[in-house]
């Protein structure tokens, strides 16, 4: 129900899942997967958008594709972790382009003009959709906001080219402060929606911000580590009764 609804609403839907395929997130991947493979057959994989088919036939807009991040990145996120994320994103450009983006231009007129709608989305998860999401989807959003700047003309196409290499194999980009704003705006979100979530602010922020792990960020995290500890088990509880209270859900 939940797929149907984002693909009538947002059109294709690519499902990114970043939970370990192996440990103790291991069953729990298995599970999402296999449901989707079987309310969606033939999802499974990284297909090139011409191998979707009509959209509008149950099944062919949505496509799971699995990336376990801390296999691939590593739980510290590392500098190899960023190439890594690089390159995944990579295989997922033609998804991108098949997606496009809204563009509207200031009319010249009253009358008002659409060159360019999107046509799907990412539905991105982790265990929590908060730290490796964030992660994610900073580095995905980056990618949409180059190809948004050049649409509107403020950056040219050898600069476009240029920063999507950049990108692709976990360089900076030649735009230093474009990225530098951007990433910092990211994930200082990231942390706004970590504190309603969780009681903190979101993990490896340093990564989100500078592409790598720093001694402060690590030691950050373990701090905040211990704050979500205290906060599960000592304020969360009254926290979901007050929820619950403001929602009108019955009380046990």
């Amino acid at each position: 129900r939940h797929l149907d609804a984002m693909t009538q609403r947002y059109g294709d839907t690519v499902a990114i899942n970043l939970v370990d395929e192996s440990g103790v997130e291991g069953p729990i991947c298995e599970a999402f997967r296999s449901t989707i493979a079987c309310a969606y057959r033939g999802c499974l994989g990284s297909l090139v958008p011409d191998e979707w088919g009509d959209s509008d036939t149950p099944g062919l807009s949505v496509r799971y594709i699995g990336f376990d991040f801390h296999s691939e990145c590593g739980s510290m996120a590392s500098k190899k972790g960023s190439v890594s994320l690089s390159r995944f994103l990579s295989t997922l450009e033609p998804h991108m382009e098949r997606h496009g983006l809204f563009f509207q231009p200031a009319p010249a007129h009253a009358e008002e003009v659409v060159n360019s709608t999107q046509k799907g989305v990412f539905r991105v998860n982790c265990i929590d959709c908060l730290d490796r999401t964030n992660v994610f989807e900073s580095a995905a959003s980056l990618h949409a906001f180059l190809q948004q700047l050049a649409t509107l003309g403020l950056i040219g196409e050898d600069e476009l080219a240029a920063s999507v290499f950049s990108l692709r194999n976990g360089y900076r980009i030649p735009c230093h402060r474009i990225e530098r704003e951007f990433k910092h705006m990211w994930a200082n979100m990231g942390d706004r929606v970590s504190v309603q979530y969780a009681g903190t602010g979101a993990l490896k922020g340093d990564f989100t911000r500078s592409g790598k792990r720093t001694i402060q960020g690590v030691l950050a995290d373990g701090l905040s580590s211990v704050k979500r500890a205290v906060q599960n088990n000592f304020a969360d509880v009254y926290r979901q009764q007050v929820l619950d209270c403001m929602h009108g859900v019955p009380q046990q």
